[in-house]
């Protein structure tokens, strides 16, 4: 069970870095206080740099074209043309957007390990929930 200790919208510490999907890499996804989280086990990853360019976060849920279950599409939009997304299954969130989370700007922060245990967040820009037809979707934010 991923344990997650915050303040506010910040994360002080948890045990996620330690856990099997961390170790392959997995993101993980916490929402608290007005904000979505994003733990990133692999900070060496060479995407973290246009990561931390995101202007918006587009969080489109919906069921994927190709399996036979609802996804999250996570696409960072940093004005390159061809936006960094993930795909995350809905056991990645620690929660699922209620109903009146949809279309509701919240503040995207980044999330990397930094010791035992010990986290850096990096405030990035706002993200919107949205519901799709279909993963992937990659349509812009209007």
């Amino acid at each position: 069970m991923v344990t997650i200790n915050n303040d506010a919208k910040l994360i002080t510490s948890t045990n996620y870095w330690g856990s099997e999907a961390a170790q392959y890499g997995y993101a993980y996804f916490s929402t608290n206080a007005g904000a979505v989280r994003l733990l990133r086990p692999d900070y060496s990853n060479n995407n973290i740099n246009d990561i931390k360019q995101t202007k918006f976060v587009v969080i489109s849920m919906g069921p994927h074209a190709d399996f036979n279950a609802t996804m999250a599409e996570i696409m960072f939009d940093y004005n390159s043309g061809s936006p960094y997304v993930i795909y995350a299954a809905l056991n990645q969130f620690d929660k699922i957007p209620l109903e009146e989370d949809y279309m509701k700007k919240m503040d995207f922060i980044l999330v990397t390990p930094e010791g035992d245990n010990q986290v850096k967040n990096y405030l990035l820009c706002q993200c919107v929930f949205r519901r799709s037809k279909k993963i992937p979707d990659l349509t812009p934010y209007a």
